[in-house]
């Protein structure tokens, strides 16, 4: 469903992971995790999640958003 508020544009924000200042984001978001594989072992089995990162290119006169996550297994 698309409400309007994100849009592509350039990424002027900090560095995030694999995202760089200046980098194009052509859906206006990047979801972005550190590997499994980089976490502690005792994260691993405690069966924790690596960091989640998300960039968002706000689109028009949005100043502000509240993100949900609703995690299902």
């Amino acid at each position: 469903m698309r409400r309007g508020f994100l849009a592509p544009g350039q990424w002027n924000g900090q560095n995030i992971l694999n995202l760089s200042t200046g980098d194009m984001l052509p859906k206006g978001y990047l979801v972005q995790a550190e590997p499994v594989a980089s976490q502690a072992q005792a994260d691993r089995e405690a069966r924790k999640c690596p960091p989640i990162y998300v960039a968002i290119k706000e689109a028009g006169a949005i100043h502000s958003l509240l993100i949900g996550v609703y995690v299902n297994r």
